[in-house]
């Protein structure tokens, strides 16, 4: 059936600029060698199917994280199903939001 994983990982990649300095403050000590992109190239690489990618903003008004879902390929399978990437502006309004409802709900 194959193997899966979830990695939370850096974003701060995407905001380095030509003299290799960071654009935006990095409160978080975020790495600035990885990004969505890298990860995704890197794991094509590897022989790995990158599902999903969500970039998040955590901690910082920007997107300087991102979540990916990786597997290996589904044996027999003749094509690899393009990454869905999720743009997530706000991570923070979300996860209030289902604080929220839980708060609602809860018994």
């Amino acid at each position: 059936m194959g193997g899966h994983a979830f990695l939370h990982h850096s974003n701060l990649a995407t905001f380095v600029i030509d003299d290799g300095t960071v654009s935006i403050e990095n409160p978080h000590w975020r790495d600035a060698s990885v990004s969505a992109d890298i990860i995704h190239e890197a794991s094509t690489d590897l022989g790995l199917e990158c599902r999903s990618q969500e970039l998040v903003q955590w901690g910082s008004p920007h997107r300087t994280d991102c979540f990916t879902m990786l597997r290996t390929p589904i044996a027999g399978a003749t094509h690899q199903e393009a990454r869905r990437v999720r743009d997530h502006p706000d991570m923070t309004a979300g996860m209030n939001h289902f604080r929220d409802l839980d708060a609602l709900y809860r018994h």
